[in-house]
């Protein structure tokens, strides 16, 4: 997902890994955020890793959203929850849960509404 651009050429973007499988579970689902700055004449773009965060959920990411109203990144897992981070450093500022006894695989994530009422919709 895009950032907001830090200056007039230098954008940020964040990604999210699924992770790898080691026995039962998964390990290392991580969020990533990076700064990438073009060369002057805009032939090679250096990627910086500004921020790291691994393992917060409970299985492997599979989307990631950013929401330029709040300003906050959005993932969602295969473990039924979603979680609301800081675009800044991907900390985890909320999680929502799915409210069911079995919580389903969230696979896509869409972020709707304006800055007074957001909807998150997650899918499996």
């Amino acid at each position: 997902a895009g950032l907001p651009a830090e200056s007039g050429t230098v954008r940020k973007v964040v990604t999210v890994s699924a992770g790898v499988a080691e026995g039962n579970s998964i390990r290392g689902h991580t969020v990533r955020i990076w700064r990438l700055t073009p060369s002057s004449d805009g032939s090679v773009v250096k990627s910086e890793l500004m921020a790291q965060v691994a393992n917060d959920h409970g299985g492997p990411m599979r989307d990631v959203v950013y929401d330029s109203d709040t300003r906050s990144v959005y993932t969602c897992s295969n473990d039924g929850t979603v979680k609301i981070r800081s675009a800044d450093d991907g900390t985890c500022n909320t999680t929502l849960a799915y409210p069911g006894a079995e919580r389903p695989m969230f696979l896509s994530l869409c972020v709707v509404g304006d800055w007074r009422t957001k909807a998150v919709i997650a899918g499996g």
